[in-house]
């Protein structure tokens, strides 16, 4: 359990049931967890299958959502902020902000080529799912019509060979579809 003190003398804890170190980085991340004040008035709930980073600067708790994204250059896996939450005290009072972070959008080259792909993998088994799915997604949400009806079919159309963490991860990014998140 991390427990972060604050300048007004309150404290937060953490209540992990998963935490990851990534790549050798001294920074913890975390899946299904809980924030509290040592008050036991529960401030915010981590999901399972998304990983949160938790920063502790200048009296203020962030709680950035983090997911994995074919957005870097040529559309290489990147881990990219989704959304910061911001802990802090106002006086004696707990406070919050949200902030959506935007994700890079394709350019009409980038919404060409995963639609190919997605066409080619129709003709034969593609090997990598989730990384076409994801791609379809950040199509989706970069105004392409046929990226987002292909990636909401998604399951449907390759559901004999999905594997049960590549579903999981893409029930993940459906709901963000659904909540209007991208």
């Amino acid at each position: 359990m991390d427990i972060f003190e604050f300048s007004n003398g309150e404290k937060m804890r953490v209540c992990p049931a998963s935490r990851y170190n990534f790549d050798g980085d001294n920074e913890n991340y975390f899946k299904d967890f809980h924030i509290e004040n040592c008050n036991d008035e529960q401030l915010f709930l981590g999901k399972d299958h998304t990983f949160y980073k938790l920063t502790f600067v200048q009296d203020t708790l962030i709680v950035r959502e983090l997911i994995s994204l074919p957005v870097g250059k040529n559309r290489k896996i990147a881990i990219v902020d989704k959304l910061q939450l911001r802990i802090y005290f106002e006086g004696n009072k707990v406070a919050k902000s949200y902030r959506e972070i935007p994700i890079r959008k394709y350019n009409p080259s980038e919404i060409t080529l995963t639609l190919k792909e997605y066409k080619k993998a129709l003709k034969k088994k593609h090997k990598d799912l989730q990384y076409l799915f994801t791609c379809l997604f950040v199509a989706g949400m970069s105004g392409s019509e046929e990226a987002k009806e292909n990636f909401i079919d998604f399951p449907k159309t390759f559901t004999s060979i999905m594997a049960l963490k590549e579903f999981e991860e893409y029930e993940s990014l459906r709901a963000a579809y659904h909540r209007n998140i991208y």
